[in-house]
């Protein structure tokens, strides 16, 4: 990521926003693996026909032949089994899927070569790499003198033999001598470098990166002071309403966390869902229209755990009902087993919040829970949870709020049993409907860095702060410390 690092001089000139390739002492001749690369390694796990996107302009000389000198080379590297860390300046261990040329001709394999490509390759050519450029014929789209380039990568990149949890490491390189003559290519300016996913087999349409897999497992993280390892999931849009009337058991979201946490991600920088406490049409997208997870008329969700001997060899119980206890929880600033982790900056501007207008918008979701002793199917509740949501609105649609989750009687609700959620809750605002009864562990902490809000995980960056927990007995609790 070259965003605010600058270097101005020499072959590679790195601005924001821009690499420029250049021989500054016309000294690089033709030996190829003098000429000026950059490289990252990234990890395609998951990611659903990945394909590299790349943007370019180019200062070429004035001779006809210079439009189809060659201008990149995009290679890749996951050397099994050693490493996925090929040096850049040697062609070792690197793999050639395509070169384009100063005016954006295209060659992906030995023949396949479109608008007059005359392309230098390496000693290893990979011929499962797709050229999927937009130009006529398919070369790079020009659009006023950028040019880019789609090139979709191999089935290898991705392909289970690549042990290194398929972090693949790729190159774009100058790939000819870079001086003034007049069929010579001057400089070269990579403008952009993206991962997208086709979108259609049968298409050459690109999009943004479509995953095959929206939870990925983890044996070693988290580490927390009771359990280790857990699923890790792209935040899912839930819509759950209403689906059997006369019977809530059927309307039930069941989390099964009896081996690890299970976590929902929205803290990507381009989720901007869920902004609108609007409950769409049944049938339309929630999270776009309306939260990022609604459990409403009846929904509700139960976070269970059934505990086996010797896990490593029996089968998890099958639809098992059984509710995290109140007295699971884990210390502060570690993962729980049920979590939800917003963004930190507000997903959107000019949206309303609790009926004032031109507010900053917040990433809603909508949680359903039955605390009913007599409720049908049995209760429906969350424990060991956290909820970290700094632009979030958290709300609970449990008991008595409206008639599909009946009310509990006075006597019932003023029992320790009428809880409804247990966990920890950081969130910019909370609308709580109905007979709310919050369980919230005490602060106990594994370390003094985990009060003062410090990051546990590589993915995450707690907001930072310190005051006095909010605990709520009844509605007249208030809030202690505020975001604002």
């Amino acid at each position: 990521d070259f965003r605010g690092y600058n270097l101005d001089n020499g072959d590679i000139v790195v601005t924001p926003g821009n690499v420029r390739f250049r021989d500054e002492a016309d000294n690089l001749n033709n030996t190829i693996t003098n000429w000026p690369a950059i490289a990252r390694a990234v990890n395609l796990h998951a990611i659903a026909a990945p394909v590299l996107e790349f943007s370019f302009t180019r200062v070429r000389g004035t001779s006809a032949s210079a439009a189809n000198t060659s201008a990149l080379r995009l290679d890749y590297s996951f050397t099994s089994p050693t490493t996925t860390n090929s040096v850049v300046g040697s062609d070792t261990n690197w793999t050639s899927l395509a070169s384009v040329t100063a005016d954006g001709g295209v060659r992906t394999q030995v023949g396949g070569t479109i608008g007059n490509s005359n392309v230098l390759f390496g000693g290893n050519l990979s011929n499962g790499a797709v050229n999927l450029s937009e130009g006529a014929s398919g070369v790079c789209i020009n659009s006023s003198g950028t040019y880019t380039c789609r090139i979709q990568l191999p089935t290898a990149a991705t392909a289970a033999t690549n042990r290194f949890s398929h972090y693949v490491k790729f190159r774009l390189r100058a790939n000819s001598n870079l001086g003034t003559g007049t069929s010579e290519i001057r400089e070269i300016n990579l403008k952009k470098v993206e991962i997208k996913s086709r979108q259609a087999p049968t298409s050459g349409t690109v999009g943004n990166a479509r995953y095959l897999n929206w939870c990925e497992y983890s044996s070693s993280f988290p580490v927390t002071a009771s359990f280790t390892g857990g699923f890790h999931c792209l935040g899912p849009s839930i819509d759950i309403r209403a689906v059997n009337a006369s019977g809530r058991s059927s309307n039930r979201l069941y989390l099964d966390t009896t081996d690890a946490a299970i976590s929902f991600y929205y803290n990507r920088v381009e989720d901007t869902r869920g902004i609108s406490a609007t409950i769409p049409a049944a049938g339309a997208i929630t999270g776009q229209a309306g939260p990022v997870i609604l459990l409403s008329n009846g929904a509700s969700v139960a976070n269970v755990i059934c505990t086996r001997s010797n896990p490593g060899t029996n089968a998890p119980t099958e639809n098992c009902t059984s509710l995290v206890a109140e007295n699971v929880f884990n210390p502060v600033g570690e993962y729980d087993r049920f979590n939800i982790f917003g963004r930190d900056t507000a997903p959107g501007n000019n949206c309303r919040e609790f009926g004032v207008a031109n507010r900053p918008c917040m990433q809603i979701v909508s949680i359903g829970a039955d605390s009913s002793s007599s409720s049908v199917g049995g209760r429906a509740r969350i424990a060991g949870a956290w909820i970290y949501m700094p632009w979030g609105l958290v709300g609970f649609r449990v008991n008595a709020c409206g008639t599909a989750i009946p009310a509990m009687s006075i006597a019932e609700l003023n029992t320790d049993d009428s809880w409804n959620y247990g966990g920890r809750i950081w969130t910019r605002s909370l609308y709580a409907c109905g007979q709310n009864h919050f369980r919230v562990p005490p602060s106990s902490s594994a370390s003094l860095s985990a009060l003062a809000g410090a990051p546990s995980s590589a993915d995450i960056n707690y907001v930072g702060w310190t005051g006095q927990d909010w605990v709520a007995r009844a509605s007249s609790g208030r809030t202690i410390g505020s975001l604002n």
